[in-house]
């Protein structure tokens, strides 16, 4: 009788972002991660924040990161195939020298994405082997119309949540109304206008915000780069792309003011990041409902809000409004009852029907006459709440979605039983640092964050450890 060999499991290198000193994902992107191993794929972890310039951009790399000895590492680990969130860690270097399928999942618009190797010229991104799946149908359409030779290698796959599949009774209600979400980084706006009033091009930048406004699109097309705008943004070293993530960023954060306060009065929890206190000082019908002594800095805290909420709201991106943030699917999995911008391009009409259950809010007048209805009808807001939990069925855990991923990008699918993967651990980026051989040729403006990278690193090889995903 023949024995089967035993196949070990996969392997893959990924490409994620943390945005926090702790070196720890966010809690959708560690359930991501973790699904990995859920596959029966091992999984190494690299953070692309790591990788980029001390400048802080994502549109530049890191000197003090040997590319060779990140791409050897790569190529060590002999990865079945390479995933990267965003674009992250993606170099053309690396994509040339290394020989893995490539996945990349994209869940924000082209503004957003790393380019490690500079602001992309028209029509020379994603031109390589790779495959790439995007979290919604409207970005992949927008990724195939900017980059016409990308046809046939994008997708789409949606976000997922944990809770798919699982049934819950509603938890003491002490929320009538929750919005868990970022105030966004706004605070470059007022260092460009300073750089813009100098160089006479202030209202150039309004305008252009305006112009994002009417029609995030196409909009900012008809944006004009002129040499007095030009040398604004290189006053604070902006690339276009950054110009119009800023303008973006800073229109979402409008978008929540304004649509917070409108339901404020009506029982309103806001939970988020501290930058939500930068901006109390103008807007104190939110300073009461901001809950900055019950900080959700875990996915636990997170689904318990959204248990003792009776309405949790989704305000979007403006760059995201047709796409489904995480958000989406954890509320409509929950206890708590969704109420989201309406799109015609939703993808909740893709996923779930043109009859999709959930309400969807026109202008922030609706939101408060839809807020007001579902709290003072608690049996129609519970058989919403009923439906939408059973539409929210196992396809959507984030082993699932990411088996949708691999089956659409055309990557066979793992051998080994589920769970027969270690869990993922984050790589020491410390490991890929080389010690420049001169301060000088970085440039006045980096020596500074330099040395603290160089100090860093000398620390980093004495006690950092790769950290295990909890």
């Amino acid at each position: 009788m023949r024995v089967p060999l035993e196949r070990k499991p996969m392997k893959a290198i990924g490409f994620f972002y943390c945005w926090n000193g702790r070196r720890e994902l966010d809690g959708y992107f560690g359930q991501f991660a973790q699904a990995f191993a859920a596959l029966g794929i091992t999984l190494e972890i690299i953070l692309a924040d790591e990788l980029r310039h001390p400048d802080g951009s994502i549109y530049s790399f890191n000197p003090l990161v040997e590319p060779s000895k990140l791409i050897g590492f790569v190529n060590a680990f002999q990865p079945d195939f390479i995933f990267s969130i965003n674009n992250a860690g993606m170099t053309a270097r690396l994509e040339r020298e290394t020989d893995a399928p490539i996945l990349k999942w994209l869940v924000d618009d082209i503004p957003h994405l790393f380019f490690h190797d500079g602001a992309p010229a028209p029509g020379r991104a994603f031109a390589g082997r790779e495959r790439i799946i995007c979290y919604s149908s409207t970005l992949a359409g927008q990724i195939e119309a900017a980059y016409p030779h990308t046809a046939g290698r994008v997708g789409f796959v949606s976000h997922g949540t944990d809770l798919a599949g699982k049934r819950f009774e509603q938890a003491d209600a002490i929320y009538p109304i929750s919005f868990v979400g970022s105030c966004l980084d706004h605070r470059e706006l007022p260092r460009l206008l300073h750089a813009a009033r100098k160089h006479g091009a202030a209202d150039q930048v309004l305008a252009a915000l305006e112009a994002l406004r009417t029609d995030y699109v196409s909009g900012f097309d008809a944006v004009a780069a002129t040499p007095e705008l030009v040398r604004a943004l290189a006053d604070i070293r902006y690339t276009w792309l950054d110009f119009k993530r800023m303008l973006s960023d800073v229109l979402t954060v409008q978008d929540r003011m304004q649509g917070l306060l409108r339901i404020a009065d009506l029982g309103l929890h806001l939970f988020g990041n501290e930058l939500w206190l930068d901006s109390l000082c103008c807007t104190p019908d939110l300073a009461a409902r901001f809950q900055f002594d019950n900080p959700v800095d875990s996915y636990d805290k997170l689904l318990a809000v959204y248990a003792r909420s009776k309405i949790a709201i989704n305000i979007p991106n403006v760059q995201n409004q047709a796409g489904l943030a995480a958000r989406v699917f954890d509320i409509m999995a929950s206890p708590s009852l969704l109420i989201t911008q309406a799109h015609p391009d939703s993808d909740l009409f893709r996923l779930f029907g043109a009859d999709c259950p959930v309400p969807m809010y026109r202008d922030f007048d609706h939101l408060r006459e839809l807020c007001s209805f579902y709290l003072d009808n608690e049996e129609e807001r519970l058989r919403i709440v009923a439906q939408c939990n059973r539409l929210v069925d196992a396809r959507f855990l984030p082993k699932n979605r990411l088996a949708a991923m691999l089956d659409s990008a055309g990557i066979e699918r793992p051998a080994a039983p589920a769970g027969a993967a270690a869990l993922p651990e984050i790589v020491p980026t410390s490991n890929f640092h080389a010690i420049p051989r001169s301060l000088e040729r970085l440039g006045p403006w980096a020596k500074t964050a330099a040395r603290q990278s160089l100090k860093w690193t000398a620390r980093a090889a004495r006690k950092v450890v790769p950290d295990r995903l909890r």
